[in-house]
């Protein structure tokens, strides 16, 4: 693991690092390092869907290379990332949950009119 994180002023990127760093020594994954080429990234904003769209396009890894690249988040995303802030994430129920409010999610834009 090899991480690199954004739009933080130098000290608190660097606290940042070391905590990672401490976290990902504790759960046993292996450090690359300290002039490595990152394949984890942090980027801190107080915007929570902007957080979102990067932990989906990297989790789906969308390639934003491509002919025809998303220009935003589909219904299904958009759904996605309303599930996983809504749903109690402490139940045992969370994916049923999850599932009820994607599809409430999907069916209200779907069925909207258009003004």
């Amino acid at each position: 693991m090899c991480p690199l994180v954004a739009v933080l002023p130098r000290e608190r990127g660097e606290f940042m690092l070391a905590r990672l760093s401490q976290i990902a020594t504790q759960a046993k994954a292996p450090l690359a390092g300290e002039h490595c080429k990152a394949n984890f990234y942090v980027v801190v904003t107080r915007e929570p869907e902007v957080a979102g769209y990067i932990g989906l396009v990297g989790l789906a890894e969308i390639n934003l290379d491509a002919p025809d690249p998303p220009q935003g988040l589909s219904s299904f995303d958009q759904a996605f990332l309303a599930a996983i802030y809504r749903a109690d994430q402490s139940s045992v129920r969370q994916e049923s949950a999850m599932k009820r409010i994607m599809l409430e999610g999907i069916a209200a834009q779907h069925t909207a009119p258009t003004p």
